[in-house]
Order: structure tokens, then sequence, then C-alpha cells
């Protein structure tokens, strides 16, 4: 079986408060429609550029995948 990159969203996560027990409220914001194609360093490069735009602190940035598994090539070949 084969996979393949079906779907990329861009990801950051916001810290927006500390819950009673201490430990922090995260809120997601994704921007979907990424090119799965898009390398490591060009999805830094827009994360960066994003981050500063909010107003909370930015807890963590990353991307989400979605990915679709597809059957095996068959490699035998039938003759009639």
């Amino acid at each position: 079986m084969a996979t393949s990159i079906a779907n990329r969203q861009l990801l950051v996560q916001l810290q927006v408060g500390i819950s009673a027990s201490g430990q922090p409220k995260l809120q997601n914001h994704l921007f979907p429609n990424v090119d799965p194609a898009a390398t490591e360093d060009s999805m830094a490069q827009v994360l960066s550029a994003l981050t500063p735009l909010f107003q909370s602190q930015v807890y963590a940035t990353g991307h989400v995948d979605t990915v679709e598994i597809l059957p095996a090539a068959s490699s035998t070949t039938t003759t009639v």
C-alpha cells in the first residue's frame, strides 16, 4: 500500500489563558488549502509571517496532513 497527502493545513496554536489546574488553555487556528507539495521551509516562512498577526501568545505552529491510503499497484500481468 502507498500513501498520498490528500489535504494539508497550516496550524497556529494560541495560548488564550490558563486553566484552574495551571494548564494552558489553547485555541487552534487552521489555514486550509495548502499545496501538498509545499516544502517544510516554505511552510515555516508563512507561519513566521502569520504569528505576529495574533494578539494572543503563540504556543505552537505546524501543519496537519490528511493522508489517503492507496491500494498497491498490481505487479502481475495476466495473459490470455
